[in-house]
Formats: C-alpha cells, sequence, structure tokens
C-alpha cells in the first residue's frame, strides 16, 4: 500500500459529507467503538499519540509514528468512511488459527493470552455503485521484518482476518511520499503533552481564526508576529500549533513543503462544536 493509495484531499462538500456520515453513525454501533489496546494501558508515554479524527468523530490511539503517520493520511481520504484503530480479534478465532499455524499466540510465556489487535482497520466508500469493503493495516518499519516474531504474527493477524473476510495489508515507510513524512516530522518536533492551551476545538478556532488574517503571510512568520502580539515567549504559538495538528483540530496539505507553507494553507476541522480529548 502506497502514499497515493492511502491520501486524498477533501473538497468542502466531500467534507461536509463524511461528517454527515459520521452524525448518522454515531448513533449507531461506530459510537460504541473501543480500541483494543489505548495510551492509557501503558504508564509510559514513549512513542504514542491520540488524534481526533475528522472521519470518525472518535480519538484514535497510536503507539509508533509510522501508525500516526498512516492515520493522518487515511484521515484525509474521500473514500475512507470508517478507521478503526488498535483492532481487537475475536479471541476464539485467532486461537483456532494459531494452533493451526503452530504459532505462540500473542503475550508469549503466558498460559491466559489475550486478544490480537491490528493496527488499523479501514472501510472504504465502493466506487461505481460498488458495494464498501475492509482492510486491515499492518504498520510496521522495514527494520521489523527481519524478526521472526513479526513475521509470525502478520502471519496470524491475516488468517485471523481472513474468517472474517477482511484483507490484511502492509504498510512500511517505504509507502509512505517523502514530502509528507517530512511534514510529519515538522509537526512531532514538540510533544503534545507541551501544549498549554485548552484542548478544544475553540482553542483551535480562535487560532484559526487569526491566522486568517494574515492568510497571504508565510506561516512561521504569522506565528511570530502573534507571539508578539500577545506577548508571549518566542515559539509560543508554533508549538501550540502543531500540537493542535497532531490532535487533528488543525491540519494542511501534507504534500506541501512546510518550508513554503503560508496561513491559507491552514484548515480547521468542521462540523464539530467542541472536543475535548
Amino acid at each position: 500500500m502506497n502514499s497515493n493509495e492511502l491520501v486524498g484531499r477533501r473538497t468542502e462538500e466531500q467534507l461536509q459529507l463524511s461528517l454527515n456520515i459520521t452524525q448518522d453513525l454515531e448513533e449507531n454501533e461506530l459510537e460504541q467503538y473501543q480500541a483494543g489496546v489505548t495510551v492509557q494501558s501503558f504508564s509510559s508515554q514513549g512513542q504514542m499519540w491520540r488524534v481526533f479524527s475528522r472521519t470518525t468523530g472518535r480519538v484514535h490511539h497510536y503507539f509508533s509514528k509510522l501508525e500516526y503517520c498512516t492515520h493522518v493520511l487515511l484521515d484525509l481520504n474521500p473514500n475512507v468512511i470508517d478507521i478503526k484503530d488498535q483492532y481487537s480479534h475475536d479471541l476464539v478465532k485467532s486461537l483456532e488459527q494459531s494452533h493451526k499455524l503452530g504459532i505462540n499466540h500473542p503475550p508469549q510465556n503466558v498460559k491466559e493470552k489475550q486478544p490480537l489487535t491490528t493496527d488499523l482497520v479501514v472501510e472504504y466508500s465502493g466506487v461505481n455503485g460498488a458495494p464498501n469493503y475492509t482492510v486491515g493495516i499492518y504498520v510496521k518499519y522495514v527494520k521489523d521484518f527481519a524478526k521472526y516474531r513479526t513475521v509470525e504474527k502478520l502471519q496470524l493477524e491475516r488468517e485471523s482476518l481472513a474468517q472474517v473476510g477482511i484483507t490484511l495489508l502492509i504498510v512500511s515507510e517505504e509507502a509512505i511520499d517523502k514530502t509528507i513524512m517530512k511534514s510529519v516530522d515538522w509537526m512531532l518536533t514538540v510533544h503534545t503533552s507541551q501544549m498549554e492551551g485548552e484542548l478544544t476545538f475553540e482553542y483551535a478556532e480562535e487560532l484559526y481564526h487569526l491566522l486568517q488574517a494574515c492568510e497571504e503571510e508565510k506561516l512561521t512568520l504569522a506565528l511570530n508576529h502573534l507571539d508578539h502580539l500577545k506577548g508571549s515567549p518566542m515559539g509560543y504559538y508554533l508549538k501550540e500549533f502543531k500540537c493542535l495538528l497532531q490532535y487533528g483540530l488543525l491540519s494542511f496539505d501534507l504534500t506541501k513543503d512546510v518550508l513554503y507553507l503560508e496561513s491559507q494553507d491552514i484548515e480547521l476541522t468542521q462540523g464539530m462544536t467542541s472536543c475535548l480529548i
């Protein structure tokens, strides 16, 4: 799976359609979806992200920069209608497959097994009247495939998902366009724990409108001007801006070089009256 398959740009009309779909789904079973593993499952912060999805209206949990980057690209794809993060398998089915394959079911070295989780399970809308289809996505860095256990777990996940009609695809860093990865790296030069403002839609909206007041100005210059205007320490609003990007409340075209971003390139996640993560 490559960047072209993952990413797409949404028009305003598509965004509104997506949000309408989300509101309908929230009234049904998708509102009840729970990730099999969340950032609260671990005491150490490490590489962990919570991000609000404009596609699902939920907060998603990721445990590597590559997982996070994959989610961001999927969330911008107009053909994606649902994203399930850290998808839990049926334990009975995965145990059956582990016995057939002769693979030690995770976690290793314990008698009481726990459900497998797949990084992402994604539903795409069908093309030209075709039915929607669902795929699993196994996200790993290339170096990890040299590990025997990684390959074993991949095989087990693939066979377990096949029992419910889901095909498993693979995404590595080689599938992500270098400009996109550079944009994500730029966003992640600060950690979300450094954010000082309120984590709300209203806070993101306020910063968005401040930037739009100088829409033709280079983004970094506009953020520096805000520091001076508000009497904040140098770099304060750039830090806040990057945190809001990571949470999914603000966004920009990841295929554009961050060195040339202007204030007008920034988009606000629409359709939410409030969003406290």
